[in-house]
């Protein structure tokens, strides 16, 4: 209570003086009209006062007073001791010098002297002195009210902004959401489909095909090591930069980074916007896989998710390895790694269903090497399964694509050649027929004898339109050439017409 009395003598000091001063000021920088200038100094403060007042900036509980010096002071409004009190001070201060601020029962007073003979008396009751601090309180309040306006303005436009930003935050929580889910369906998709091919080529185009949908924005490249070399050599590629993807895995700089770190199912970034994953099947590397960002840095949640799809992608492309290794190992022969007996079977039909829907011609290559018996009774089975082999070479490198080459049982091959005539398979039968000829066969470093061969010719649909039946005459031709004298091509002269043909 003290302290609140206190500070309300402060206010009421500080208000008093200021309305003393603006009194003076305006008083002192008026414009003074001739009639004022008349007027004595006490009339001229008490004029001011009244236009002061009128402009409503002093408070209507003040009282104004103009008192002399030289005259005893006596307001009726005052108590006595309030008189006696401003009376004494004035008494005692005859020539004032500095104001004076006095405090009695009732009132405040504040007296600044005006001149040497008359001085300014504010009064003002204690009772009406809420002024002195209603419009600091009302100031207070109107800062607190706008300093809380302001907070709760903020307060919503913060809560705006979360609001947006949760927003944004889960709209794009929810697109990646459904980017990894579109992502794992894909991925999903193409693994299930590659278990269901039967060899890597079949593979490389349905990654091309799946890649640039997985990895939206990527280019890429996979390279599988060559057994021969251990060089990298292109699998499947897809992307804008997959030439850049695969001359970087192909590069000395990749050979030496993977051999050095030991991969081993690890993976290194290239200036944050490459990756590269090493395929593995259990310790050995049999591939890479490396990806670059068309635009954007690859982050860790990125490198992640690549990870894991890779990791899909690796065990489906083993598995199709293995499947198609166990195939190869089922329709090759060990000896030559020509196809067996049990796949010609099924090439010739699929070979004989394209003839008849694209209405093309095929040959039947029946071939057989002379006397030799003779070869594996002089110089032993090692010796003849050189020759084998070395058969099967001649075949291997000049054979098209699209011919099959078979090994029909001991010293006797198959070859089919679709989409092709009489001729040209004349042509062929006797190139090799040639280059089987020429063959060098040494035993114990000496030359042994030449070897030769008889081949006998069956076309589509000129000498038959079944398999067995193509299979059957070419046979007939090769043993015609045997019966000719061997080491010459016979060409199978039956000629049919069966319903089928015609149909």
């Amino acid at each position: 209570m003290w302290q609140h009395e206190q500070n309300n003598e402060q206010r009421v000091r500080y208000r008093l003086i200021e309305i003393v001063n603006v009194l003076l000021a305006s008083q002192d920088n008026r414009a003074s009209t001739l009639d004022e200038i008349k007027l004595a100094p006490d009339q001229q403060v008490n004029q001011q006062f009244k236009k002061l007042q009128h402009k409503k900036q002093l408070p209507d509980a003040l009282a104004f007073n103009v008192i002399s010096v030289d005259k005893p002071f006596k307001n009726s409004s005052f108590s006595d001791s309030d008189n006696f009190t401003i009376s004494h001070e004035v008494l005692n201060l005859s020539a004032l010098a500095r104001p004076v601020f006095l405090t009695s029962t009732d009132y405040w007073h504040y007296i600044s002297p005006l001149n040497k003979e008359s001085s300014l008396l504010l009064s003002l009751s204690k009772n009406e002195a809420q002024f002195a601090w209603h419009n600091d309180q009302q100031l207070i309040v109107r800062v607190a009210i706008s300093t809380l306006a302001v907070i709760l303005l903020m307060l919503f436009g913060f809560r705006k902004y979360i609001n947006i930003s949760v927003e944004q935050a889960k709209q794009i929580q929810e697109h990646q959401v459904n980017v990894r889910t579109r992502e794992i369906t894909l991925m999903h998709e193409l693994t299930s489909s590659i278990n269901q091919l039967d060899n890597l080529a079949q593979a490389a185009n349905e990654i091309k095909r799946a890649f640039p949908h997985i990895f939206v924005g990527y280019s890429g490249s996979i390279l599988f090591v060559e057994s021969s070399n251990s060089a990298l050599k292109p699998f499947a590629s897809w992307g804008r930069n997959s030439a850049y993807t695969s001359r970087v895995l192909m590069t000395d700089a990749w050979h030496k980074s993977h051999r050095t770190k030991q991969l081993m199912n690890h993976f290194y970034s290239v200036r944050n916007r490459s990756l590269i994953v090493a395929l593995m099947n259990g310790s050995e590397q049999y591939g890479a896989l490396h990806l670059k960002h068309d635009r954007n840095r690859i982050c860790k949640e990125d490198i992640e998710h690549i990870i894991k799809y890779v990791s899909q992608l690796n065990i489906a492309l083993i598995n199709l390895q293995l499947k198609t290794d166990l195939k190869e190992k089922v329709i090759r022969d060990p000896l030559t790694n020509l196809y067996n007996r049990r796949f010609l079977t099924e090439a010739l039909e699929k070979s004989l269903s394209g003839a008849i829907r694209y209405k093309s011609t095929l040959a039947i290559l029946m071939i057989d090497l002379d006397y030799f018996k003779r070869l594996n009774d002089n110089y032993g089975h090692d010796v003849g399964d050189l020759v084998l082999k070395m058969v099967a070479d001649v075949f291997k490198h000049n054979l098209r694509l699209s011919d099959v080459a078979c090994r029909y049982g001991g010293e006797e091959f198959c070859i089919i050649c679709p989409d092709t005539n009489l001729r040209e398979a004349y042509l062929l039968a006797e190139k090799l027929r040639e280059l089987i000829e020429d063959l060098v066969i040494c035993h114990q470093q000496q030359q042994i004898d030449t070897l030769t061969t008889s081949i006998g010719i069956a076309m589509y649909p000129r000498n038959g339109v079944t398999g067995t039946k193509l299979l059957h005459l070419s046979d007939q031709a090769l043993y015609q050439a045997k019966n000719n004298g061997r080491n010459q091509v016979v060409v199978c002269e039956v000629e049919e017409q069966h319903q089928d043909q015609a149909n």
